[in-house]
């Protein structure tokens, strides 16, 4: 046991202080799913991956409240995110704007403004005669 002055045991300050430093490199995580990033969409692991069609999308994302120029700019994102990942993440500075995930050919959505809805997915991007 090696004791300074103060009578701290300085190999046991050692290992609280390299036993921290381990705990605090974990929570600095690299993971694009936890990390903050300052990207504007980010993909999310969540449901299933699944092509949606540019008009089940825009239609979803005017219902979240998004503008005409965000759907022009995010939405390939979305698309390619959801495609990929079966979710994707918006974000609107640093707040999370919305959330899409896909189920069972339904797309989940949640907006930070608009609340959360479900929108039934069109087969092969169909769209309804109205």
């Amino acid at each position: 046991m090696i004791i300074n002055r103060g009578g701290v045991d300085l190999r046991l300050a050692g290992k609280i202080a390299c036993f921290s430093l381990v705990i605090l490199t974990g929570c600095a995580s690299v993971d694009s799913n936890i990390a903050m990033t300052r990207e504007p969409v980010t993909g999310i692991v969540s449901g299933e991956a699944t092509n949606v069609s540019a008009a089940d999308l825009a239609e979803a994302m005017v219902r979240a409240g998004f503008t005409r120029e965000q759907i022009l700019a995010q939405g390939p994102s979305i698309r390619q995110s959801l495609a990929t990942h079966g979710g994707a993440q918006v974000r609107d500075g640093k707040v999370v704007g919305a959330l899409f995930s896909i189920h069972a050919d339904k797309l989940y959505v949640t907006s930070r403004t608009r609340g959360t809805f479900v929108q039934t997915l069109r087969p092969d991007g169909t769209q309804d005669a109205t």
